[in-house]
C-alpha cells in the first residue's frame, strides 16, 4: 500500500512539472489586412448589396450612387460639341474658287509664252500675268491660314469639351462602388437611400485567406527563427483539444517593443519583445482577434 501511495505521488509530481513547461514558443492573436472603402462620389445611394459577414470577390459591385445629374451634364456637353463642330470651315470648299482662278492664270501664262515665242505677245503681258499669279497665290495662302486658324480654334474648343466629358465619365465610374479585394465585409457604415459624400466611409472589408497570426518573441528567440520558416500554429478546437495547422513566418520586426499585457512569450522575464507575423491558410476556421499559439518545427 505504501508503494502504491509513493507511485501516485511521483506521478502527480511528474505531471505538474510537465504542465509547468510551456507547450508553445510564442502566442498572439489573428489579424487581417483591413480596408475601409470610402465614397468617391456625391449623391443618393440607389443600390446597396452589403451585409456584414458576407463574402465578396475582388471587383464585385456592392453599391451604386445616383448618376442622373452627371448623365445630364454629359448630354449637354455632347450637344455643345455638335454645335462647335458645325462651325468647322471646309478648307477645300472655301478655297475652290481661288484655286480655279490660279489654274486659269497658269494656263494663260503658258499660252502667252507660246505667243511671245512667235512674237505675237509682249513681255508686259507676261509680267502682268505673273503678277496676277503671285497675287492669287498670296490670297490663297492667306485664306487657307485663316480657315486653319478658325478650325484649330474649334478643335481646341471641342477638345476642352471632350476633356470635361472624360472627367464626368470618371465620376460616373466612381459612382459604382466595388470591393477592392476578395474577403469578408466586417462592418458597414451606410444604407440604401442615404446620401453619400466623397470621402465618407461606406464599409470595411478584410482579406481573410491567408490570415496572419501576430505573435511576440523575446530577443533570445530571434536566432531560432527566419523568414518563410514553417511553424506549427495551434488554436483551441472547442472541445478541449488544440487544432494544429502549418504556417510560415512572413514578417519579423526589426525593432523591439515593450511586452503587450495580453501577450505571453516563452521567456516571461523578457520585458522587451519582437513582433512576428505567421501566414496561415484559412478555410474559415480562423477569425480576427482569435488567440493562437506558435511552436517552432525546426
Amino acid at each position: 500500500m505504501k508503494k502504491i501511495t509513493l507511485f501516485i505521488a511521483s506521478l502527480l509530481l511528474f505531471t505538474n512539472c510537465s504542465n509547468s513547461e510551456a507547450e508553445f514558443d510564442a502566442t498572439g492573436n489573428f489579424e487581417a489586412d483591413e480596408i475601409i472603402v470610402s465614397s468617391e462620389a456625391n449623391g443618393e445611394i440607389q443600390k446597396w448589396e452589403l451585409q456584414e459577414g458576407s463574402s465578396v470577390t475582388e471587383g464585385q459591385v456592392l453599391a451604386l450612387i445616383d448618376t442622373t445629374a452627371l448623365h445630364l451634364q454629359k448630354r449637354q456637353l455632347m450637344a455643345q460639341i455638335a454645335v462647335a463642330e458645325s462651325h468647322t470651315q471646309g478648307v477645300a470648299q472655301q478655297t475652290a474658287a481661288l484655286r480655279a482662278t490660279l489654274g486659269n492664270l497658269y494656263y494663260e501664262e503658258k499660252r502667252l509664252k507660246k505667243l511671245l515665242a512667235a512674237n505675237a505677245a509682249t513681255r508686259k503681258q507676261i509680267d502682268d500675268i505673273n503678277f496676277q499669279i503671285i497675287h492669287t497665290k498670296e490670297q490663297l495662302v492667306a485664306l487657307q491660314d485663316k480657315l486653319e486658324d478658325a478650325n484649330e480654334s474649334v478643335r481646341r474648343e471641342v477638345r476642352a469639351l471632350e476633356l470635361q466629358i472624360e472627367q464626368i465619365d470618371l465620376k460616373i465610374d466612381k459612382a459604382v462602388v466595388q470591393s477592392p479585394i476578395a474577403g469578408r465585409i466586417l462592418q458597414t457604415y451606410s444604407f440604401k437611400g442615404e446620401l453619400a459624400a466623397a470621402g465618407k466611409p461606406l464599409f470595411k472589408v478584410a482579406a481573410l485567406d491567408p490570415i496572419y497570426l501576430r505573435a511576440y518573441v523575446s530577443g533570445d528567440q530571434l536566432a531560432q527563427i527566419k523568414l518563410d520558416m514553417p511553424v506549427q500554429v495551434l488554436t483551441d478546437n472547442g472541445d478541449g483539444d488544440m487544432h494544429q495547422a502549418e504556417g510560415r513566418i512572413s514578417w519579423i520586426s526589426d525593432q523591439s517593443e515593450f511586452t503587450p499585457k495580453s501577450i505571453q512569450t516563452k521567456d516571461e522575464r523578457a520585458n522587451r519583445v519582437y513582433a512576428i507575423k505567421v501566414r496561415v491558410p484559412n478555410d474559415g476556421r480562423y477569425k480576427i482577434g482569435m488567440y493562437g499559439e506558435v511552436k517552432w518545427t525546426d
